[in-house]
Protein backbone atom coordinates (compact mmCIF):
# COMPACT_ATOMS: atom_id res chain seq x y z
CA UNK A 1 0.00 0.00 0.00
CA UNK A 2 1.29 3.87 -0.59
CA UNK A 3 1.49 6.47 1.23
CA UNK A 4 0.10 9.79 0.60
CA UNK A 5 1.92 12.85 2.03
CA UNK A 6 -0.10 16.25 3.13
CA UNK A 7 2.60 18.64 3.91
CA UNK A 8 1.76 22.36 5.83
CA UNK A 9 2.87 24.37 8.24
CA UNK A 10 -0.67 24.31 9.58
CA UNK A 11 -3.56 21.49 8.86
CA UNK A 12 -6.61 22.23 10.37
CA UNK A 13 -8.70 18.77 10.62
CA UNK A 14 -12.03 19.83 9.50
CA UNK A 15 -14.19 19.43 6.71
CA UNK A 16 -12.60 21.36 4.22
CA UNK A 17 -9.67 19.11 4.57
CA UNK A 18 -11.91 15.77 4.40
CA UNK A 19 -13.02 17.18 0.97
CA UNK A 20 -9.37 17.71 -0.39
CA UNK A 21 -8.77 14.24 0.34
CA UNK A 22 -12.14 12.57 -1.22
CA UNK A 23 -11.05 14.51 -4.31
CA UNK A 24 -7.74 13.01 -4.57
CA UNK A 25 -9.35 9.49 -3.62
CA UNK A 26 -11.88 10.53 -6.96
CA UNK A 27 -9.07 11.01 -8.93
CA UNK A 28 -7.97 7.67 -8.24
CA UNK A 29 -4.71 9.09 -6.22
CA UNK A 30 -5.25 7.66 -3.05
CA UNK A 31 -6.77 3.83 -2.90
CA UNK A 32 -8.30 1.85 0.08
CA UNK A 33 -5.43 0.34 2.34
CA UNK A 34 -3.48 3.55 1.77
CA UNK A 35 -1.84 5.73 4.17
CA UNK A 36 -2.78 9.42 4.72
CA UNK A 37 0.36 11.29 6.32
CA UNK A 38 -0.55 14.70 7.89
CA UNK A 39 2.49 16.32 8.62
CA UNK A 40 2.49 20.03 10.02
CA UNK A 41 4.04 22.04 12.55
CA UNK A 42 0.70 22.83 14.19
CA UNK A 43 -2.36 20.47 13.60
CA UNK A 44 -5.50 21.77 14.44
CA UNK A 45 -8.57 19.97 15.33
CA UNK A 46 -12.19 21.49 14.73
CA UNK A 47 -13.48 20.68 18.24
CA UNK A 48 -16.59 20.92 16.23
CA UNK A 49 -15.92 17.79 13.04
CA UNK A 50 -14.64 14.48 13.46
CA UNK A 51 -12.80 13.22 10.24
CA UNK A 52 -13.51 10.28 9.00
CA UNK A 53 -11.48 8.91 6.44
CA UNK A 54 -12.73 5.08 6.66
CA UNK A 55 -10.60 2.35 4.38
CA UNK A 56 -7.52 4.41 4.99
CA UNK A 57 -4.56 4.33 7.45
CA UNK A 58 -3.47 8.03 8.82
CA UNK A 59 -0.05 8.94 10.51
CA UNK A 60 -0.60 12.53 12.25
CA UNK A 61 2.80 13.67 12.77
CA UNK A 62 3.05 17.39 14.24
CA UNK A 63 4.81 19.63 17.06
CA UNK A 64 1.16 20.34 18.31
CA UNK A 65 -1.84 18.26 17.86
CA UNK A 66 -4.17 20.78 19.21
CA UNK A 67 -7.88 21.69 19.55
CA UNK A 68 -8.40 24.95 17.35
CA UNK A 69 -10.36 26.20 20.37
CA UNK A 70 -11.64 24.94 23.28
CA UNK A 71 -14.10 22.17 23.00
CA UNK A 72 -17.43 22.95 24.24
CA UNK A 73 -17.44 21.33 28.19
CA UNK A 74 -18.45 17.58 28.87
CA UNK A 75 -17.01 16.90 25.49
CA UNK A 76 -13.84 16.03 26.44
CA UNK A 77 -11.84 13.56 24.39
CA UNK A 78 -13.78 15.86 21.94
CA UNK A 79 -14.01 14.92 18.66
CA UNK A 80 -10.95 13.70 16.42
CA UNK A 81 -10.41 11.08 13.88
CA UNK A 82 -12.58 8.12 13.79
CA UNK A 83 -11.59 5.20 11.56
CA UNK A 84 -14.36 2.18 10.77
CA UNK A 85 -14.06 -0.75 8.60
CA UNK A 86 -16.43 -1.42 6.23
CA UNK A 87 -20.07 -2.95 7.07
CA UNK A 88 -20.63 -6.63 6.10
CA UNK A 89 -22.85 -7.44 3.03
CA UNK A 90 -26.81 -8.31 3.42
CA UNK A 91 -27.39 -12.27 3.16
CA UNK A 92 -29.55 -13.28 0.28
CA UNK A 93 -33.10 -14.21 1.20
CA UNK A 94 -33.97 -17.71 1.01
CA UNK A 95 -35.94 -19.02 -1.67
CA UNK A 96 -39.50 -19.70 -1.39
CA UNK A 97 -41.00 -22.86 -1.16
CA UNK A 98 -42.77 -25.57 -3.60
CA UNK A 99 -46.22 -25.31 -3.80
CA UNK A 100 -48.21 -27.51 -2.23
CA UNK A 101 -50.26 -30.42 -4.44
CA UNK A 102 -54.00 -32.17 -3.96
CA UNK A 103 -54.78 -35.44 -3.88
CA UNK A 104 -57.21 -37.54 -2.78
CA UNK A 105 -54.80 -39.06 -0.16
CA UNK A 106 -51.80 -37.76 1.44
CA UNK A 107 -52.00 -34.72 -0.30
CA UNK A 108 -48.34 -32.63 -0.46
CA UNK A 109 -48.45 -29.62 1.89
CA UNK A 110 -46.36 -26.13 0.54
CA UNK A 111 -42.55 -26.95 1.16
CA UNK A 112 -40.51 -24.95 3.93
CA UNK A 113 -38.99 -21.31 2.78
CA UNK A 114 -35.35 -21.83 2.86
CA UNK A 115 -32.95 -20.34 5.06
CA UNK A 116 -31.93 -16.89 4.83
CA UNK A 117 -27.92 -16.88 3.69
CA UNK A 118 -25.73 -15.63 6.31
CA UNK A 119 -24.63 -11.85 6.45
CA UNK A 120 -21.20 -10.62 5.64
CA UNK A 121 -18.45 -9.98 8.31
CA UNK A 122 -17.38 -6.76 8.76
CA UNK A 123 -14.23 -5.68 7.80
CA UNK A 124 -11.10 -5.04 10.30
CA UNK A 125 -10.55 -1.17 11.36
CA UNK A 126 -7.70 0.76 9.79
CA UNK A 127 -4.69 2.13 12.31
CA UNK A 128 -3.83 5.42 13.25
CA UNK A 129 -1.08 6.66 14.50
CA UNK A 130 -0.41 9.85 16.50
CA UNK A 131 3.55 11.52 16.81
CA UNK A 132 2.94 15.04 18.40
CA UNK A 133 5.26 16.74 21.11
CA UNK A 134 1.94 18.60 22.40
CA UNK A 135 -1.36 16.78 22.35
CA UNK A 136 -4.89 18.18 23.17
CA UNK A 137 -7.14 15.28 24.07
CA UNK A 138 -8.70 14.63 21.00
CA UNK A 139 -10.70 11.61 20.81
CA UNK A 140 -8.86 8.51 18.06
CA UNK A 141 -11.07 5.85 17.45
CA UNK A 142 -10.39 2.86 15.34
CA UNK A 143 -13.77 0.37 15.16
CA UNK A 144 -13.81 -2.84 13.40
CA UNK A 145 -16.94 -2.97 11.05
CA UNK A 146 -20.49 -4.10 11.84
CA UNK A 147 -21.77 -7.35 10.23
CA UNK A 148 -24.02 -7.46 7.59
CA UNK A 149 -27.54 -8.16 8.35
CA UNK A 150 -28.72 -12.00 7.55
CA UNK A 151 -30.54 -12.53 4.86
CA UNK A 152 -34.64 -13.07 5.18
CA UNK A 153 -36.22 -16.59 5.44
CA UNK A 154 -37.96 -18.11 2.63
CA UNK A 155 -41.53 -18.21 2.22
CA UNK A 156 -42.97 -21.14 2.77
CA UNK A 157 -44.92 -22.86 -0.03
CA UNK A 158 -48.53 -22.49 -0.69
CA UNK A 159 -51.08 -24.77 0.49
CA UNK A 160 -52.95 -26.64 -2.31
CA UNK A 161 -56.95 -25.60 -2.58
CA UNK A 162 -59.72 -28.71 -2.07
CA UNK A 163 -61.23 -29.39 -5.36
CA UNK A 164 -62.48 -32.36 -7.35
CA UNK A 165 -60.94 -34.71 -9.55
CA UNK A 166 -61.95 -37.55 -11.65
CA UNK A 167 -64.23 -37.99 -14.34
CA UNK A 168 -68.21 -36.77 -14.22
CA UNK A 169 -69.48 -40.08 -13.79
CA UNK A 170 -66.82 -41.31 -11.35
CA UNK A 171 -65.60 -38.15 -9.26
CA UNK A 172 -63.25 -37.64 -6.69
CA UNK A 173 -62.82 -35.66 -3.99
CA UNK A 174 -59.13 -34.34 -3.63
CA UNK A 175 -58.21 -33.36 -0.41
CA UNK A 176 -56.49 -29.49 0.60
CA UNK A 177 -52.92 -29.27 1.75
CA UNK A 178 -51.59 -26.28 4.75
CA UNK A 179 -48.88 -24.27 3.67
CA UNK A 180 -45.12 -24.94 4.18
CA UNK A 181 -43.63 -23.05 7.41
CA UNK A 182 -41.33 -20.13 6.71
CA UNK A 183 -37.61 -20.70 6.38
CA UNK A 184 -35.41 -19.73 8.71
CA UNK A 185 -33.55 -15.82 9.27
CA UNK A 186 -29.60 -16.12 7.81
CA UNK A 187 -27.05 -15.48 10.50
CA UNK A 188 -25.57 -11.92 11.43
CA UNK A 189 -22.30 -11.87 9.89
CA UNK A 190 -19.72 -11.09 11.97
CA UNK A 191 -18.13 -7.61 13.34
CA UNK A 192 -14.89 -6.89 11.95
CA UNK A 193 -11.64 -6.60 14.50
CA UNK A 194 -10.69 -3.13 15.80
CA UNK A 195 -7.75 -1.37 14.62
CA UNK A 196 -4.54 -0.30 16.24
CA UNK A 197 -4.19 3.31 17.52
CA UNK A 198 -0.61 4.24 18.25
CA UNK A 199 -0.02 7.54 20.46
CA UNK A 200 3.25 8.88 21.33
CA UNK A 201 4.01 12.70 22.68
CA UNK A 202 5.78 14.35 25.29
CA UNK A 203 3.48 17.12 26.69
CA UNK A 204 -0.39 17.17 27.33
CA UNK A 205 -2.04 20.77 26.07
CA UNK A 206 -3.84 22.89 27.40
CA UNK A 207 -7.59 21.41 27.09
CA UNK A 208 -6.46 18.22 29.09
CA UNK A 209 -4.32 15.20 29.43
CA UNK A 210 -5.07 12.63 26.78
CA UNK A 211 -7.38 9.73 27.16
CA UNK A 212 -7.05 6.52 25.53
CA UNK A 213 -7.70 2.90 26.57
CA UNK A 214 -9.08 -0.21 25.04
CA UNK A 215 -12.57 1.75 23.84
CA UNK A 216 -10.38 3.34 21.09
CA UNK A 217 -10.16 0.12 18.93
CA UNK A 218 -13.78 -2.05 20.00
CA UNK A 219 -14.41 -4.28 17.53
CA UNK A 220 -17.23 -4.79 15.36
CA UNK A 221 -20.80 -5.66 16.52
CA UNK A 222 -21.86 -8.80 15.39
CA UNK A 223 -25.09 -8.22 12.28
CA UNK A 224 -28.55 -9.31 13.24
CA UNK A 225 -29.72 -12.16 12.40
CA UNK A 226 -32.31 -12.22 9.18
CA UNK A 227 -36.11 -11.96 9.69
CA UNK A 228 -38.51 -15.21 9.54
CA UNK A 229 -40.29 -16.20 6.60
CA UNK A 230 -43.87 -16.33 6.44
CA UNK A 231 -45.59 -19.51 6.69
CA UNK A 232 -46.90 -20.24 3.08
CA UNK A 233 -50.84 -19.55 2.30
CA UNK A 234 -53.57 -22.37 2.28
CA UNK A 235 -57.23 -21.09 1.89
CA UNK A 236 -58.35 -24.23 3.87
CA UNK A 237 -55.93 -24.34 6.46
CA UNK A 238 -54.68 -20.54 6.53
CA UNK A 239 -50.86 -19.78 7.00
CA UNK A 240 -48.41 -22.05 7.61
CA UNK A 241 -46.42 -21.40 10.89
CA UNK A 242 -43.57 -18.82 10.59
CA UNK A 243 -40.10 -19.35 10.43
CA UNK A 244 -37.29 -18.27 13.39
CA UNK A 245 -35.40 -15.21 12.90
CA UNK A 246 -31.81 -16.38 12.46
CA UNK A 247 -29.02 -15.50 15.26
CA UNK A 248 -27.05 -12.56 15.75
CA UNK A 249 -23.32 -12.11 14.72
CA UNK A 250 -20.17 -12.32 16.93
CA UNK A 251 -18.87 -9.22 17.76
CA UNK A 252 -15.09 -8.54 16.47
CA UNK A 253 -12.11 -8.48 18.76
CA UNK A 254 -10.73 -5.74 20.25
CA UNK A 255 -7.70 -4.27 17.96
CA UNK A 256 -4.65 -2.56 20.63
CA UNK A 257 -4.02 0.83 21.70
CA UNK A 258 -0.74 2.06 22.74
CA UNK A 259 -0.30 5.35 24.60
CA UNK A 260 3.62 6.50 25.28
CA UNK A 261 4.12 9.51 27.43
CA UNK A 262 8.14 10.22 26.77
CA UNK A 263 11.06 12.21 27.14
CA UNK A 264 11.45 14.74 24.16
CA UNK A 265 14.70 11.92 23.15
CA UNK A 266 12.33 9.00 22.92
CA UNK A 267 9.46 11.38 20.96
CA UNK A 268 12.11 12.21 18.39
CA UNK A 269 13.42 8.67 18.00
CA UNK A 270 10.11 7.33 16.95
CA UNK A 271 9.72 10.15 14.37
CA UNK A 272 12.90 8.54 12.91
CA UNK A 273 11.76 5.15 12.82
CA UNK A 274 8.52 5.82 11.49
CA UNK A 275 9.64 7.46 8.57
CA UNK A 276 12.34 5.71 7.91
CA UNK A 277 16.49 6.28 8.23
CA UNK A 278 16.85 9.13 6.29
CA UNK A 279 15.34 11.75 8.70
CA UNK A 280 18.30 10.75 10.81
CA UNK A 281 20.34 13.50 8.90
CA UNK A 282 17.69 15.75 10.06
CA UNK A 283 18.77 18.34 12.72
CA UNK A 284 16.88 17.81 16.02
CA UNK A 285 14.19 20.29 15.13
CA UNK A 286 13.13 17.80 12.72
CA UNK A 287 10.96 19.56 9.99
CA UNK A 288 8.49 21.24 11.90
CA UNK A 289 10.15 24.26 12.07
CA UNK A 290 10.67 25.54 9.10
CA UNK A 291 7.46 27.57 8.24
CA UNK A 292 7.42 27.61 4.41
CA UNK A 293 4.27 26.09 3.33
CA UNK A 294 4.66 23.05 1.23
CA UNK A 295 1.61 23.41 -1.23
CA UNK A 296 1.54 20.14 -3.41
CA UNK A 297 0.09 16.95 -2.01
CA UNK A 298 2.17 13.98 -2.77
CA UNK A 299 1.90 10.14 -3.40
CA UNK A 300 4.39 8.36 -1.98
CA UNK A 301 4.82 4.40 -3.41
CA UNK A 302 5.84 1.60 -0.24
CA UNK A 303 9.36 2.03 0.41
CA UNK A 304 9.75 6.07 0.06
CA UNK A 305 9.00 7.04 3.30
CA UNK A 306 12.47 8.91 3.68
CA UNK A 307 10.45 11.31 1.07
CA UNK A 308 9.15 13.66 3.57
CA UNK A 309 11.92 14.13 5.41
CA UNK A 310 14.28 14.22 2.72
CA UNK A 311 11.81 16.93 0.94
CA UNK A 312 12.27 18.88 4.12
CA UNK A 313 15.97 18.83 4.68
CA UNK A 314 16.65 19.46 1.13
CA UNK A 315 14.36 23.23 1.31
CA UNK A 316 16.08 24.28 3.44
CA UNK A 317 19.46 24.15 1.45
CA UNK A 318 17.77 25.38 -1.99
CA UNK A 319 14.36 26.84 -0.69
CA UNK A 320 13.20 24.74 -2.89
CA UNK A 321 9.13 23.28 -3.95
CA UNK A 322 8.38 19.71 -4.06
CA UNK A 323 7.18 18.81 -7.17
CA UNK A 324 5.58 15.57 -8.60
CA UNK A 325 7.46 12.09 -8.48
CA UNK A 326 9.81 10.63 -6.74
CA UNK A 327 12.03 11.90 -3.45
CA UNK A 328 14.59 13.29 -6.38
CA UNK A 329 11.73 15.25 -7.95
CA UNK A 330 12.54 18.43 -5.20
CA UNK A 331 13.20 21.33 -7.24
CA UNK A 332 14.16 24.78 -6.67
CA UNK A 333 10.92 27.46 -6.67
Amino acid sequence: MAQYLYARDVITINSALAAVIQAEQTAHHLSPGDTIVLAARVCMQDPTYTWKPAGFNVVVAADQYVFSSPPAPGTIPGPGIALSGLTGTQGTAGATGSRGVTKAANPVPGGPGAPGGPGGPGGPANSITVLAQTLDPVNLSATGGVGGRGGAGGTGGTGAPEGTGGTVAHPIDLLPSPGGPGGIGGPGGAGGSGGTVTVVYVLAGHNGVPQFDAHSAPGGAGGAGGPAGAGGYSPDFGNGPNGNQGPAGQAGVAGHVSVSEVAQSVYWSTVINTFGAGSATLARSFYFRQTHTIDTMEKISAGRSRLLATAWSDRQRAGGRLGPGSASAWRPA
